[in-house]
């Protein structure tokens, strides 16, 4: 199915939620408005709800999105900023993103880390084997590259941990907020997730793309998070649409609560836009 990639700011007061939101593709919001209870959400968090049954979240929140009879889920998750790659790596995820550049140099923080994490994997191996088969040209800006070379796995130092694939996505650096820059970024995220669908895998952990180091100074990090929320909810939703069944997607913020809660009021907010019939449990 063709994305339409529409994209709209949109602030709201109160949560101070800012999201890039619209009709992503042709007949989803129209499906939606037309079919409200073929679409739910349950949000499994362990807070309560406050005396005005306002929807409060704590680190490590599920959304499990169900369409008829189908099952995505979505994790908005806090990492430690002690050992974020090592949080990244021990999701039970088939796959891993990197924060990556387009020549793939393991420089900026997580990338480096996932390279870390390469080199303790397979023992006696060099940034040329990192790089090895990456497009000639580099990976564009907006897009994403699943590493082709077999021998690219990564994993924590955790015994039970599985190996996972490495898909390497270039959001754009000097991330200000503008519709220019929303629109690589969106298709960054969206490019990782169709690299994962082509090669037959179906749950895949993100860090926060174009945030940190990339992020212009005085641009408010909220706008990123939801082109984020945006490019992941509308691929499961299609997904779903499609019936493929089984998608999971982690999201993890970098060992910060205000970041951890802006996404989950920001998430909660795209799906009642959407309409979405949200069933809370505790």
């Amino acid at each position: 199915m063709k994305l339409f990639l529409r994209l709209a700011l949109i602030s709201f007061t109160g949560s101070c939620f800012w999201g890039m939101s619209a009709e992503v593709f042709t007949d989803f919001a129209s499906t939606l408005s037309k079919v409200q209870d073929d679409w739910s959400v349950t949000v499994i968090s362990n807070l309560q709800p406050d005396s005005k049954n306002n929807i409060y979240f704590l680190e490590g929140t599920q959304y499990k999105l169900e369409h008829q009879g189908k099952k995505a889920f979505f994790f908005v998750k806090n990492g430690s900023a002690e050992d974020f790659a090592g949080n990244l790596l021990t999701q039970g995820t088939e796959a891993v993103v990197d924060a990556a550049n387009s020549q793939i140099d393991p420089l900026a923080t997580v990338s480096e880390a996932l390279y870390n994490a390469f080199t303790l994997y397979k023992p006696n191996t060099e940034w040329k084997d990192w790089q090895k088969n990456r497009p000639k040209n580099g990976i564009a800006v907006g897009t994403a590259w699943l590493n082709s070379n077999p021998d690219v796995w990564v994993k924590s130092d955790n015994a039970g941990a599985q190996a996972m694939r490495v898909i390497h996505a270039v959001g754009p650096s000097g991330y200000d907020g503008s519709e220019k820059k929303n629109k690589l970024l969106f298709g960054a995220y969206t490019s990782a997730l169709e690299e994962a669908q082509k090669a037959g895998l179906k749950s895949v952990s993100f860090p926060l793309l174009s945030m940190g180091a990339f992020l212009t100074k005085g641009t408010d990090p909220k706008i990123g998070m939801g082109v984020a929320v945006d490019a992941i909810l509308t691929f499961l939703c299609q997904m779903l649409q499609e019936n493929e069944d089984g998608w999971t997607v982690h999201l993890m913020t970098y060992n910060d609560s205000f970041w951890c809660k802006d996404l989950n009021s920001i998430t909660q907010s795209w799906l009642q836009e959407h309409k979405f019939k949200i069933n809370l449990a505790v």
